[in-house]
Order: structure tokens, then sequence, then C-alpha cells
């Protein structure tokens, strides 16, 4: 019981001796010390509620209550709180000596659904009154009862925001209801300061509140009759006008729920203030309108024609049946242009739907506020009005203000703010570019440095010192293939080479090289899981991504850590899924943990940006996650990040499930070292590059394959159209001349339907191949390749 995160208590012996856990303390407030003492003793207010329960337990039979309410006193006089919980007796051999209890206190919940209840109830109340006395009447003596407080009041601030003024406040009768005007700079600088901004006033003991520590503020509580206060101040456009505030006479300890509901309320009775402002403005508009019909009088004629705003009249039918001289100034007509015409001649068709059903509510007698359409203007250009609406004897009065300006002063600060969104963007690539080309000028002066040596010591006749060179030209070439595929990962514009994989292999044939990656005072651990599932995907690009993250985790110890790889099998239902950006199903997980420094939340939500890398300057200029972020779309996965700083980071990546054995990488390894027999076989080779063309032409004829060759699609055709038999198609998919090589191997198949195709290509041309499966016969090899492995896929390809 003491060990449970959750509340527990248990009673013992005949007088039920209480015992709990540190997470049922908070449960009794500031009751007196209750452990040891009689369970009676401490919950004697609601002994009549829980005594029977209690009973039935110690007879043997459990109980089970939802969202029980009850009135309790934990040090504060008595409050209502709500709690669900379950007795179950305890037995002593065969009798049942005591019970145990699991509780959690749902006080906030069942608060907060009446406060629901509350609010649906007043805001049919308000909507149906036109009167702010009695809106504010109704909304003070809604709340009074609902929170039995001892008074309730609505008020205004002068424009100082010193003064506030109250009447016809509510009081239950044991209170003075105090109207007038009273100083607010008299309850202390901290509680005005408070209100002015808006936030909302807790105070549960006018005596023991900090923030009312002069005799002048706690005099000012005390003329008031008050030791205990809630205040909800209404601040628009940057000025306090308006207060809602609950008076007790006695302490009280004020719960958010109630916070939240006086903040509710406050807003709500000022809407339906404005409403009924509005209304009020509005059906006087109308009563000063049907006035000048009648009587003509030159008053009302002066407001009419001097209004800035676009005053009309129409029928339910929306038949304009007058309009005022704003006409000509904001649509360009005159009005006797648009007297007799229906409003929805003038209207953007895209806002005539809308338009019509506003039309439909004003003649089923519904006020219309803050409703907006765009006209036509003479001119054939359209301004946006946004209106207020009435209906009132058969008609609808309305006030148009022409808010145009004010939508494209908005509109041209969107565009503003994605044009520098955008110029953001264009600077990382330029910072991305440059580093691109660093990378690539260290490996191109590698490689050419390397062939300048060797070809100097073949002049010499010193042969033995060639293999050193070959061997760095080697390895700066392969560094520069790994830079090229991790960029085309990362814009998910690679072919990848998926194969059936067991995370636990990879990660073992990998520990090594981690290890020495990240030197030995970091240490590197594994945890996986039994019978850990097969995944389907490129082995190279995960060892890429996973030898990336440990190298990421070390740089996040400078003084040292531990790196612990861990896998496992990992099902999502549809709801966990969606978390991640996946479909519900089995997947595989792997993820990399390290003991550092972390990220902040800033840094994590921009990790897998495009271009962002959250290495400091001078430590390379490596693509951070975009590439791991890359590999895992690639591969139907997903990856996500979990930091905190000062306590590490953990990245996991999921990765579908692939229902099949992984591949022996044993027999693998072993077929790629084989020695390959000769071939007999005619291939044709297809490549602009004369140099790539080259190389491969030799290394098929060093196969004993007859070769021929074409630089062109075009060229490569008229070879396919000739004479000659040809078993095999070599070609880039990038060809110049009009014809790539995907519409140079359909032509080809015109020819010579079974012919075997093998697409050689340095970029992943995805709009080429459309994104579908490659047909029978016909498979990709990214460049750039080895001369072995090109041979064994021609060799394949023609066997099969």
């Amino acid at each position: 019981m003491l060990d449970a995160d959750t509340p527990v208590w248990l009673a013992w012996g005949p007088e039920l001796t209480l015992l709990y856990n540190d997470a049922y303390r908070p449960l009794l407030g500031d009751k007196p010390p209750a452990l040891g003492r009689p369970l009676r003793e401490v919950w004697g207010e609601v002994w009549d509620t829980v005594g029977p329960l209690i009973d039935q337990t110690l007879s043997g039979r459990g109980v089970v209550v939802d969202n029980a309410g009850l009135r309790v006193d934990r040090g504060h006089g008595l409050e209502d709180a709500w709690f669900s919980f379950s007795y179950t007796p305890l037995r002593d051999r065969e009798k049942v000596a005591g019970l145990i209890c699991l509780v959690t206190e749902t006080t906030e919940q069942a608060l907060t659904r009446r406060s629901e209840q509350f609010l649906s109830r007043l805001e049919e109340d308000l909507r149906t009154l036109a009167d702010p006395a009695e809106i504010i009447q109704v909304s003070q003596r809604s709340l009074g009862q609902h929170l039995e407080a001892n008074r309730v009041g609505y008020g205004s601030v002068d424009v100082t925001e010193r003064f506030f003024t109250t009447e016809n406040n509510w009081t239950d009768g044991l209170i003075e209801s105090f109207n007038g005007t009273h100083d607010l700079a008299g309850f202390g600088p901290e509680i005005h300061g408070a209100l002015k901004r808006g936030e909302p006033l807790v105070v549960d003991d006018v005596y023991n509140d900090p923030r009312i520590a002069d005799d002048a503020s706690k005099a000012a509580f005390a003329y008031l009759q008050t030791s205990s206060a809630l205040t909800a101040s209404l601040v628009k456009n940057g000025r306090m006008i308006a207060a809602f505030y609950i008076h007790c006479r006695d302490v009280r300890k004020w719960t958010q729920a109630e916070t939240k509901l006086i903040q509710d309320v406050a807003e709500r009775t000022w809407s339906a203030l404005e409403r009924a402002h509005a209304q009020n403005a509005l059906e006087r508009a109308n009563r000063e309108l049907e006035q000048r019909v009648e009587t003509k009088t030159r008053d009302h004629d002066r407001l009419w024609k001097i209004s800035q705003e676009l005053m009309l009249v129409a029928d339910h039918e929306g038949r304009i049946t007058s309009v005022n001289p704003s006409a000509t100034r904001i649509l360009g007509y005159d009005p006797e242009h648009l007297t007799g015409r229906l409003l929805t001649d003038f209207i953007h068709p895209d806002d005539l739907a809308s338009t019509e059903q506003e039309i439909r509510r004003l003649s089923e007698g519904l006020s219309t506020l803050a409703f907006e359409n765009r006209y036509r203007h003479e001119d054939g250009t359209y301004r946006v009005l946004n209106w207020t609406a009435v209906p009132f004897e058969n008609h609808i009065h309305a006030v148009g203000r022409d808010v145009t300006a004010e939508r494209e002063a908005g509109q041209a600060l969107r565009q503003t703010e994605e044009a520098l969104r955008q110029a953001q963007k264009m600077e990382a690539v330029g910072q991305l570019t440059g580093g691109i080309a660093h990378d690539f000028n260290n490996i191109i002066a590698g490689i050419t440095g390397s062939l300048e040596l060797m070809s100097k010591r073949l002049a010499q006749g010193r042969v033995a010192e060639i293999e050193r060179h070959i061997i760095g030209a080697t390895g700066a070439a392969n560094r520069a293939a790994n830079l090229t595929q991790r960029l085309l990962a990362f814009s998910r514009r690679q072919t990848l080479e998926p194969k059936p994989t067991r995370l636990s292999a990879l990660i073992a044939g990998m520990l090594e090289l981690i290890q020495r990656s990240v030197g030995p005072e970091i240490e590197v651990k594994t945890v996986e899981e039994d019978d850990l599932w097969t995944t389907f995907l490129d082995i190279g690009q995960l060892e890429n991504a996973l030898l990336n993250l440990c190298i990421n985790a070390r740089d996040a110890m400078p003084d040292g850590g531990t790196i612990t790889i861990r896998s496992a099998n990992t099902r999502f239902d549809a709801s966990e899924a969606r978390q991640h950006g996946l479909g519900a199903g089995d997947y595989v997980s792997l993820c990399v943990e390290d003991t550092g420094v972390g990220m902040p939340p800033e840094v994590v939500q921009r990790a897998f940006e495009p271009f962002y890398t959250t290495k400091s300057m001078g430590q390379g200029t490596g693509l951070g996650l975009s590439m791991v972020y890359g590999f895992a779309g690639q591969s139907g996965g997903a990856v996500n990040i979990r930091s905190k700083v000062g306590e590490g980071t953990v990245i996991c990546l999921y990765l579908p499930r692939h229902q099949g054995q992984s591949l022996a990488d044993d027999a693998e390894n072993a077929a790629s070292e084989a020695i390959l027999p000769k071939g007999k076989e005619t291939v044709l080779v297809v490549d602009d590059e004369p140099l790539v063309r080259m190389v491969v032409v030799e290394a098929l004829e060093d196969l004993g394959y007859s070769i021929l060759e074409a630089g062109d699609g075009a060229s490569a055709l008229k070879v396919l159209e000739s004479d000659a038999v040809i078993d095999l198609l070599v070609t880039d998919i990038g060809l110049p001349g009009g014809m790539n090589g995907r519409q140079l191997a359909a032509a080809a198949r015109q020819v010579w339907p079974v012919l075997k195709v093998l697409f050689i290509t340095g970029y992943a041309e995805n709009a080429v191949l459309n994104h579908d499966n490659l047909e029978p016969g016909m498979q990709v090899l990214p460049k750039p390749f080895q001369m072995h492995t090109l041979a064994q896929r021609v060799q394949d390809l023609l066997a099969r």
C-alpha cells in the first residue's frame, strides 16, 4: 500500500485505526493529523453517508462507488467534494478485521461538469434578454445561487482603471449590497495591478493573504464585510473596462473550476450586454428610420445622409427598399440604382449561399452580428462589408461597414510573413550548399592527389607504392558516394534496395564500428527483445542511420556517458499509430538513448526540418537527423524524439514488420566474394557519360560478354532495330536527346519482348519511374557501384 502511486488507506481493528500512503495525504487537506486515529474521528462529517458502506464491507461484501458527492471538512470548513472509491474487506484468517480503500478525487471533473451545465443554462437565459440591467441581474443571481455566495456584483471601470461602479448587486440577505463607486487602489497595489492585467483575483482568506498586508487594504475588505473574494476583470483593447466579483463573509477555499467559471460568466455577461446594446441601438435606428418614413423629420434625415456606414432596408426576399447615400462612397452606385434590386445581384458568387442563409435567419426573427460578405463595386471590383442586421416589421434593417482595407492589410501581412519564411529557407539552402561544396572539394582533392601520385610512381617504376594510393582514392570515392546517398535519402529521392532484415544481427555487426566511432570514454550497451520480428529495409541506409544517431549521441556527451541501443517488437493501435503518423499494425522499434545534455523543446521541434542541424559551428556539415527522417519515411516507418535538457535524449525509429524470414547475411557475403563464371551473351550498354560507359564495357568484356554500346537513346534504338541479337540492355535512366532510359526500355521491348533490362542511375528519377514496381526482368542499380556488384546483377538477370 505504501508504495502505491494512487491514494490508498486501510483501517484495521475494532476502532478501524487509519493508515494511508503518501499519495492519500493531499486528500486530507489541512485536517488535523489523522495517522493512527479511528476512521470515524477523521471523517466524522461524512459518516452518515460512508458508515453504512463500511459496515457492508466489514460484513464481507466489497463496495465500488463512482463520483460520490460528499460534504467534507479539510481544515477550511465544509466544502463539496467528489470521489470514486472502492472498499475491500481485509481478513485475519477467516474473520474480517479491517478494510482497504483505493480512492481518486474527482472534484475538479465534477465541478467542471456542473460549471458546463450551469453555463449552458445561463447562456439560454441570457439569449432571450435585451435589457442590460436584467442581463446583469440574471447573471449575478444565477452565479450567486450556484456557488452559494453572499454577494455577487458586476460593474464598469472608468477610463483611469481606478474607480469601479456597481449597481443592484445580488446578495443572499446576510450581507449588504454596497452599491456605488469604489476606489480599486484602496485594495492595495498588487490586487489593483492584477485586475488591470486581466488576471483572476483569488483571495481565500483576506487576513492571511500576503497581497493584503497593510491596514488600509484590510480595512477596505473589512468595510465590505468580506473574508474571501473571487474576481474576474474584463480587459479589452489593453484596458480594464469591467469586473465580475463574488464575496463571502467567511474564509473559503476557491477551486480552479470556480475561478474559471467566474471568468466564463464575466465574458458571457459582457457579450450579452454588447449584444443587447447593439441590438437596442439597431432597434432604435430602425424606429428612427420608420419615423422618417412617417414623419420625414429633418434630424433623422440628416443622420441617414451623413452616416459613413452603409445603411439599408430590405424585405425578407432580400430586395432593397431604401439605402443611404454612403452607397455611392462605398460601392460607387447611386442609391436609386440599388433601390428595388435584390441584394444577391451584387454579391460575390462564392458568398451567395451564406448570404441567402443569413437572409433566411433574419426572416425567421433572428438578428445578425458581424456577418461578412463581398459586394461588387461599380468598377467591377469587390468590397468586403461587415454587417449588423435585425428584423423589424417584415423588413430587414442593416448597417454595413467597409472593412476591405483591413482585410487587405491582413492578407499583405500574411504574404510578408510567408516571404520571410521563404527567405529563411533560402538562407539555409545557401549555408548547406557551401558545406557540401567544402566536403566534396576535400574528397576530390584526395582522389585527384592519389591519381597524380599513382601516375608519378608508375613513371618512376615504384609500382609497389601504388596500392596505398589506390586504397586512398577508393576510400575518398566511397565517402563521396555516402554523402550523395545521405542527400538523396534526405530528399526522399533515392532508390533504396530493401531486403528482409533482422535488426539483432545488424546491430551486433555494427557494435565494433560504433564503439570505435564514439571512443573509449563512451559505454555502448544493447538491449533487445527475444524473437525480434523481421523488417523490410535497405541495410546500408539503416547502418548509416544507426551510426549517425550514435555519433550524435556521442557529441551530446562531451564528458563521456552511456549509449543504449534498444530494439523491440511494438504493436500500435489506431490511436497510437496516429500519434506517430503511421497506420495501425506491427512495427520493430530501434531506439538510441544517451545520457547527454539533451535538447530544449525548440530544438526538438526543428530537429527533422530540411537543412537543419543541431551541430555547432565547426563540427561538420552533416545533415543532422533529416537523413534519418528521410530513410524512415522511405521505409514506410517514422521517427520521433524524446529529450529533456540535462537528462539526455531518446530517438526511436519505427519500421514496419515484414512477414517473412531475414536473409542469411553470411550466404550473401559469401556470394558477393564468389568468382563469377565467364559469360557469352550480348549486352547493349547505353550511357551518355563516356568514362562510365568505358569502365562498364571493360568490366563486362573481362567476363567474356559481347558488348555493344551507345551514348544516347536514339543511337541505342538503332542498334536494337538492327540484326544484332541482344540478351541484356544496361542503360542509364537520365539520357539526353529526348528519350530517357525508361522510354528506351519500353521501345526495346517492342522489338525484344523478353529483353532483360538493368537500369543504372546516379539519381532516383521518380518522375520517370512513376513510383511503379518494375516489370519482370528489370532491376535498378544506383551509382556509384563496384564492378563486382555490376557483374553479379548482370549474371543474375541473364540466369533468370
